[in-house]
């Protein structure tokens, strides 16, 4: 089993040296390399955490309501009823 580990041993030399000189150019410090990829099966790799999002802008300030109208004039109270009428008076001399 050993010996069959060594006899892959440069083939993995060879790998890295081509997935080193490949991947020159791609995502810096990504740690990626299409080639290895390929060999070991593409089990996928981390995305790359996303951009954070900007901040929504601050709402205005509502304007503030109309002050309420003052209300009208009072109804006017209903006309006093008249009282009864005088006694007749006694009637004078001449």
């Amino acid at each position: 089993m050993f010996a069959a580990l060594k006899n892959l041993l440069p083939l993995g030399i060879l790998v890295a040296i081509i997935c080193v000189s490949d991947c020159t150019g791609h995502d810096e410090g990504s740690g990626s390399c299409p080639q290895f990829e390929l060999l070991r099966g593409r089990d996928g790799r981390y995305g790359r955490e996303g951009a954070k999002g900007e901040k929504g802008e601050v709402g205005s300030i509502g304007l503030p309501g109309h002050q309420g109208e003052m209300g009208g004039p009072g109804i006017q109270g209903p006309v006093g009823i008249s009282g009864p009428r005088g006694a007749v008076g006694e009637r004078g001399e001449r």
